[in-house]
């Protein structure tokens, strides 16, 4: 499937630029090398699109068809314990990845090697710890095999040289996603990053309570995570917090709910207020730096079309230009009609007076 992919295998892409504008260096106590900015990155820049190492399902899946068929896991009537069973996996995913890594150009081995193994992911041995450690999430229709029970193989990790080198933020700068076209992991600011600045990424959905967020960062041995105002450990602090993002989650739910065309069924009144509800999210995302937040660019999206229905071309453009940046960072599609008036014309969208004398001729 990976081949069938339209422009297959394209290179990746240039930083927008056309220079690299970072540099790897150290980046604190307890936090080994990181990405920093040498340059201005305006929101929705590339920063990055480098091709992996290693790219690897991100569960024992793969070996354990094997280790099933060979009756060693998965059967009752097996001679393991199931912690046995589950030392069995691990191992034999480790010894697995060695051989790929073997299999490595030096430079490339290298660079595999020097990547660092948290503490929580030492047991499970020096390469499949370095995946567990280092990884990427992909999560992309074109790797779906369905050829494996239950479709097992539809999440894999890719270990990065330069990426794997960035390093977490609950209110990250950055975000990040897969493109199977040049088969690479690409990195785009999520907003304005100043010279010298980290540039971060987060290991978890921004979204989650404190105490999620917290849970999910056990894995990578960050425990406290004290990234910032988002981790500050004030009882007050955290509540506040966590009743913004439930409120957020709420709103992104909401669109799913009360969809464009149903929006427009409605009084103007209730849409006025529905969408104004949805640019207060917006602004207590931008607050709280959660642009990289799944439904940020929906939130963006719902607005600008809702807008555009009632003619309200100045909000229209206002928020046009954040969901261009945004749709960028994702790599999503952008209409660029919205962002000028002559545009919006071909669009079809009116002033809002113009609208409602149309309706008065009818």
């Amino acid at each position: 499937m990976i081949l069938a992919t339209p422009g297959f295998p394209k290179a990746p892409l240039l930083p927008t630029g056309g220079s690299k504008g970072y540099r790897i260096a150290p980046a604190g106590a307890n936090k080994g090398l990181g990405i920093f900015a040498t340059r201005h990155i305006k929101a929705g820049e590339l920063i990055i699109d480098e091709r992996p190492l290693l790219v690897l399902p991100a569960t024992t899946s793969a070996v354990d068809v094997v280790l099933f068929a060979m009756g060693v896991i998965g059967n009752s009537n097996s001679k393991f314990t199931e912690e046995e069973q589950c030392q069995i996996r691990v191992h034999a995913m480790d010894r697995a990845i060695r051989n790929l890594v073997e299999r490595m150009s030096p430079e490339k081995r290298k660079a595999f090697m020097e990547l660092s193994v948290c503490k929580e992911q030492a047991v499970t041995g020096e390469f499949y710890g370095r995946l567990t450690t280092n990884g990427i999430l992909i999560d992309h229709k074109e790797f779906n095999d369905e050829l494996l029970p239950g479709n097992l193989m539809t999440t894999y990790n890719a270990i990065c040289d330069e990426i794997s080198r960035i390093n977490h933020s609950c209110s990250p700068n950055a975000t990040f996603y897969w493109n199977t076209a040049s088969f690479s992991v690409r990195i785009h600011a999520v907003r304005d990053i100043p010279v010298s600045d980290e540039i971060t990424i987060s290991y978890h959905a921004t979204l989650q309570s404190f105490a999620d967020r917290a849970k999910a960062l056990t894995e990578y041995s960050i425990k406290p995570c004290m990234c910032g105002p988002a981790c500050d450990p004030d009882p007050a602090r955290i509540r506040a917090g966590d009743a913004r993002r439930a409120s957020i989650m709420r709103q992104i739910f909401m669109t799913k709910a009360v969809p464009l065309w149903h929006l427009r069924s409605l009084e103007h009144g209730t849409q006025k207020t529905i969408l104004e509800d949805c640019v207060k999210r917006l602004k207590e995302m931008e607050e709280e730096c959660l642009e990289d937040a799944n439904g940020y660019g929906d939130l963006l999206r719902y607005v600008v079309e809702g807008y555009a229905y009632l003619g309200k071309r100045e909000e229209v453009l206002k928020y046009a230009k954040k969901l261009e940046r945004a749709c960028r960072a994702f790599g999503e599609s952008f209409d660029e009609r919205y962002l000028s008036k002559d545009g919006m014309e071909r669009i079809g969208i009116r002033k809002a007076g113009e609208r409602e004398s149309v309706k008065e001729k009818k």
